[in-house]
């Protein structure tokens, strides 16, 4: 397994992302587009959800 040390600033870009995949969860947007629309996989979607 590898370790991945991430910067206070990359956390806090992926937490806006996660924030905004919450918001489509709540307005019903399946995962797929979800997906599409951050340019991420639906497994890290999922994982979100």
């Amino acid at each position: 397994m590898r370790t991945i040390i991430q910067t206070a600033q990359e956390r806090a870009k992926r937490e806006a992302i996660r924030l905004q995949a919450a918001g489509w969860f709540a307005d019903g947007v399946p995962v797929a587009e979800i997906a599409r629309r951050l340019r991420v996989s639906k497994t890290a979607v999922f994982g979100w959800q």
